[in-house]
């Protein structure tokens, strides 16, 4: 369960972010990836599988925030990051 208190910020931000975007392509890739890493982090699954779930979830919420860096980086030089 403390899985849930450290990931659940990162899909949150996802889901805000995901109404800013006017694209619909990042408002998706947004949303999917918010709910898909509180899916993989939160639900109290067996401890077998917890590491690789947490592994999982750290990869997508990461995957998502550098790829939202790169976009916020490009607007704000002026370059379109569509």
């Amino acid at each position: 369960m403390v899985g849930g208190g450290v990931f659940t910020p990162d899909p949150a931000a996802g889901l805000v972010f995901a109404r800013r975007f006017a694209s619909r392509g990042w408002m998706t890739y947004s949303v999917i990836s918010s709910l898909a890493t509180f899916v993989l982090t939160v639900p109290p699954w067996g401890e077998d599988s917890a590491g690789l779930r947490f592994a999982a979830g750290a990869v997508l919420i990461s995957a998502w925030l550098a790829a939202l860096s790169v976009r916020l980086g490009r607007r704000r030089s002026g370059r379109s990051g569509a």
